[in-house]
């Protein structure tokens, strides 16, 4: 791995989650946790049976994910809005993942993906917003047991991390039957994060960044 950090590798811990972090050089693979949750069955609101999501991201993109714990357990977020599209056809891409798990380690996921409104998404040189609503969008696909509805991230630089990455970021849940694989080159700044996604709520991140894409490709199988 050269001097420059090529992939910032177990910021992201999801339980249940594989997470591998990749560049040409190094691979680290997720170890299972101690104990292995079971899972709520989900609900299928796209219509459709197992399938691929693909989009090419070419621009801004922000990133944020999340924890917080409950007096009857604890949840874990995870939310990603990119750029990109076809030539001339300029598109945004969000993805989220978010568990919610007892004490038990019983927990109930919940996957959103697709296409939202350009409009809905905006970066300046250090702040980022989303305001979307995902209720009704005939583009997004929601697999679990919270429906669709309003999602709005704001994102502040903090001016603590500079990054380059390029390589292969990878994370899954449910035992593998929801997979996030995205490849190519980022350039980012870390970031504070607030929000709300489908009426679950945080006011702080402990991993988040704003910056820019350039020909990474997005593949999401379900």
């Amino acid at each position: 791995m050269s001097a420059h950090v090529e992939r910032l590798c177990g910021t992201v811990a999801l339980i249940a989650a594989f997470v591998a972090c990749r560049d040409s050089s190094t691979e680290l693979e997720g170890r299972p946790a101690a104990r292995t949750p079971t899972f709520a069955t989900a609900g299928d609101a796209s219509g459709g049976s197992g399938s691929q999501y693909h989009f090419n991201a070419q621009g801004d993109f922000a990133i944020a994910n999340w924890s917080a714990n409950g007096e009857s357990g604890f949840t874990l977020g995870s939310v990603r809005v990119n750029r990109g599209g076809p030539a001339g056809d300029p598109q945004t891409s969000l993805y989220y993942l978010i568990e919610q798990c007892d004490a038990t380690f019983n927990c109930k996921v919940t996957v959103g993906f697709g296409q939202i409104p350009n409009e809905d998404f905006s970066v300046t040189a250090k702040s980022g917003q989303l305001n979307t609503n995902t209720a009704g969008n005939p583009n997004f696909a929601t697999y679990g047991t919270i429906p669709p509805g309003q999602v709005t991230v704001s994102w502040q630089e903090n001016g603590l991390l500079q990054q380059r990455s390029e390589g292969t970021f990878e994370e899954s849940a449910n035992s593998g039957a929801f997979r996030y694989h995205s490849t190519g080159l980022s350039t980012s700044g870390s970031a504070d994060g607030s929000g709300t996604v489908v009426g679950v709520s945080f006011a702080s991140t402990f991993y988040a960044q704003i910056g820019s894409t350039s020909n990474l490709t997005i593949v999401i199988s379900h």
